[in-house]
């Protein structure tokens, strides 16, 4: 119904099916657009889609939402030009942004150092519907994230003034919210660590958008996931409550990591079935370590450490070939 044209710099050129078109000067106005909103639903076309610069993107945002709250049924869509939207992101702007998004007022932080990427991902999201608070070293992110009311926050682990493992150890004393570390950081090791401070998840760059916008969604449905009618697992002298997230043996309180306890959860509910580390790292972690499958490996031998070689009771065995267990008689 509609097709947006790339323009001159400070030019929008709008077409609308049908015929005819609208070429506006530098920054239009709401009453212009609106205008416009109420001859496109007269005429039965169903919405319109704008080209900008990325740099006005914050202009035309709030021109559109003024025109969608004054109830406009036309379609509005927006669609970034800049050096910092890649060929195959600039296409899915060009199929999806037809329709207007729906609003979303959860409220993410970044915090990252460098400038470039944390502009362009505060594009992005505010274009998903999100509300972005920045934050450009891990002391004032770690201020942010404790003073305002975050609903999840994306971490780079090499910031100046206090670095995002500290950042993030901080953070998960104090509050529960989503963490999606992305970093340059590949390593194993930092990825454990990172995990282990209570990192919800972790992307390492260079990154496709689509991929953070998906890990974003899911630590938000992980997040509001209603929880099981059934909430302790018991195996002889273990028992894990989900609602407390304690796990205890013999009565006694067994300290583990964030990760350590949703692992442990997972192949209790799932006990006596034998699991690939594929499926681990899919229900566990919401998302595929491509290349990296032997951190569920390492979690393992965590679990291991402090669960069956403590009490002298083997719980999780090793399925040669395949993955884990848990199995208890």
């Amino acid at each position: 119904d509609c097709q947006g044209l790339n323009i001159a710099p400070g030019l929008i050129d709008i077409q609308i099916a049908g015929g005819g078109g609208y070429l506006f000067s530098a920054h239009p106005t709401a009453e212009a657009l609106e205008a416009m909103a109420a001859s496109i639903t007269r005429s039965g076309t169903t919405g319109f889609l704008i080209s900008v610069p990325t740099d006005t993107f914050e202009v035309y945002r709030n021109v559109i939402n003024t025109v969608k709250n004054n109830a406009h049924p036309a379609v509005i869509g927006l669609h970034l030009e800049g050096p910092y939207i890649s060929t195959h992101r600039r296409g899915a702007h060009m199929r999806n942004l037809i329709r207007c998004p729906e609003v979303n007022m959860s409220k993410i932080l970044i915090i990252e150092d460098e400038p470039k990427i944390s502009r362009f991902v505060e594009l992005e999201l505010v274009h998903e519907g999100y509300e972005v608070i920045t934050a450009f070293d891990g002391r004032s992110g770690l201020e942010q994230a404790l003073s305002n009311d975050i609903d999840l926050v994306i971490l780079d682990l090499m910031l100046p003034e206090l670095n995002g493992i500290e950042v993030c150890r901080r953070i998960r004393r104090e509050s529960d919210v989503p963490i999606i570390i992305l970093t340059a950081k590949d390593d194993v090791s930092d990825k454990v660590m990172g995990l282990d401070m209570g990192a919800d998840d972790y992307l390492t760059k260079p990154f496709a958008i689509e991929e953070l916008l998906a890990r974003i969604r899911v630590a938000f449905k992980r997040k509001n996931k209603t929880d099981s009618t059934s909430n302790m697992y018991i195996a002889g002298k273990l028992s894990l409550s989900s609602d407390r997230r304690i796990v205890t043996y013999d009565d006694k309180e067994i300290s583990l990591s964030k990760k350590e306890f949703d692992l442990l959860e997972y192949l209790m509910i799932n006990k006596n079935i034998v699991l690939n580390r594929e499926k681990i790292l899919e229900k566990v972690w919401g998302f595929d370590f491509y290349g990296d499958t032997n951190i569920v490996d390492v979690y393992i031998k965590y679990l291991r450490t402090k669960i069956d070689q403590k009490y002298g009771i083997e719980f999780i065995h090793t399925v040669r070939g395949v993955g884990y267990i848990f199995d208890y008689e």
